[in-house]
């Protein structure tokens, strides 16, 4: 069986809206509303990708509360 993954791109550093991945909407950050509506799909495993800059680790955290693989790098 092929596995399947949903790979969701974050960072903090956005020119226009910084830190929006962070950015609450009804006590949920923007990140996890995107991960809410991939998680319950049992045919994909969600994947965080974001830079390895100490900037990002607010990311990686939120990645590991929810009990979601975190990519860190290039």
């Amino acid at each position: 069986m092929v596995k399947k993954a949903a790979i969701v791109l974050a960072r903090l550093d956005s020119q226009r809206f910084p830190h929006k991945a962070l950015y609450e909407i009804h006590g949920k950050a923007l990140l996890e509303w995107c991960i809410s509506w991939i998680y319950p799909n049992n045919d994909f495993e969600v994947i965080i990708a974001t830079t390895d800059r100490e900037l990002d680790n607010p990311i990686e955290a939120l990645a590991k509360r929810n009990g979601i693989t975190c990519f860190r790098g290039d």
